[in-house]
Order: C-alpha cells, then sequence, then structure tokens
C-alpha cells in the first residue's frame, strides 16, 4: 500500500508547481486521504482540495472502488469576510477486480488515468464539450 506523501502539480501554465499537503493519511478501508493546497490565499475550508478512498463492493468481494474528489472552491471576499459561492469538482471512480492478474489491474489504471491527463481531454473540460467529429 502506498504511503501518504505531499503531492506537486503543475498550474495551467505548464510551469508552475503547485503544492498539495498531506493532511491525513487513511487509516483503512472507507477512510479518505486528504491533501490540501495550503499555499493558497484563501482561508484554510476555501482552499482547493483532494481526497481518496478506497472501499470494497461488498464484503468479500475481490472488487474494490477508489474514487478521487478534487475541490476548489468559488470565493469571494466583500468587507474582508469570505464566502463560498460556488464550487468546482472533479470526480473520478475506479472499480478493479483485484482477482485479475496484477499486470492487467496496472495497465488498466496507468492508460485510464494518462488519457484524463491527455490534451484533448483536458481542453474538452475547459471548454464544457465532448470533442465533436
Amino acid at each position: 500500500m502506498p504511503t501518504m506523501a505531499n503531492i506537486t502539480v503543475k498550474k495551467n501554465d505548464g510551469t508552475t508547481d503547485i503544492p498539495y499537503t498531506a493532511l491525513a493519511g487513511s487509516s483503512g478501508e472507507s477512510v479518505p486521504a486528504f491533501w490540501r493546497n495550503e499555499t493558497s490565499p484563501n482561508p484554510p475550508a476555501f482552499r482547493p482540495s483532494l481526497k481518496f478512498v478506497a472501499k470494497p463492493v461488498k464484503n468479500g468481494s475481490s472488487v474494490k472502488t477508489m474514487e478521487t474528489l478534487y475541490v476548489t472552491p468559488i470565493v469571494k471576499t466583500d468587507a474582508g469576510v469570505t464566502t463560498q459561492v460556488g464550487v468546482h469538482t472533479t470526480r473520478v471512480i475506479t472499480s478493479i477486480n483485484f482477482s485479475d492478474a496484477q499486470t492487467a489491474i496496472d495497465e488498466h489504471v496507468s492508460q485510464g488515468m494518462n488519457l484524463h491527463a491527455a490534451t484533448l481531454i483536458k481542453a474538452a473540460q475547459k471548454e464544457g464539450f465532448a470533442p465533436r467529429g
């Protein structure tokens, strides 16, 4: 099992690093791990964050569901008071049958995550439309 650690990603400019600080590691099944962008100038409750949780589909099953939830609050500051007026979310849900060969699982996860990072998929997400023919 992976050890909890900080995560660094690139901003949209492709150059600037943004660190996400490991705030809470999972203590077991169905308990999320939690990271937050502590460099954000917003109060902690309004900073971008990532949660990752893994849980069995049902007891005794070899199938697990993993979910990542990335949240960026939309905030407004008026007269020194910061409030959340909306939110952007990215949710990725993966179901893996761990009775399959580890090489097949590894390949599925790598290709699936790399497809989410593909330029075309990112552009479609940014514009709010599926790629057209």
